[in-house]
């Protein structure tokens, strides 16, 4: 009978000690650091851009069509730096404002952002 008390105490006896331990909050005891997520986001690559965060941009380019209409200017456009893009010839929204004085065929300078899809001009002036 003491081999099988013995046994009884001892499993109680560990059963106890492993329920006994500091709930998991999601912190690692030893480095004290939250642990690494299973399914963080992945770094983007290189090119990729977030289709939710507005960039900038600036360039200088030819106006080759405007549409007062739908407040459009398409520039054909020199190299955008900061968006690592060629030169190409693209719309872009504006204000009334902004249109209005401009034509088809003048160099201008020109800065936007890049939300998405949709370039919208932030400031535009004709290059002298």
């Amino acid at each position: 009978m003491n081999s099988t008390y013995a046994l009884v105490m001892l499993t109680l006896t560990l059963s106890l000690a492993g329920g006994c331990t500091a709930p998991n909050d999601g912190v690692d005891a030893a480095s004290m650091e939250p642990p690494v997520a299973a399914a963080q986001p992945q770094d983007m690559a290189p090119g990729v851009v977030d289709a939710t965060a507005v960039q900038t941009g600036s360039a200088t380019g030819t106006i080759t069509a405007l549409d007062p209409a739908t407040s459009t200017v398409t520039i054909d456009h020199g190299p955008v730096v900061e968006l690592q893009w060629p030169a190409m010839n693209m719309g872009f929204a504006a204000t009334p404002a902004q249109v209005a004085p401009l034509e088809v065929g003048q160099r201008v300078r020109f800065d936007f952002e890049m939300s998405g899809s949709q370039a919208t001009i932030t400031r535009i002036e004709v290059m002298r």
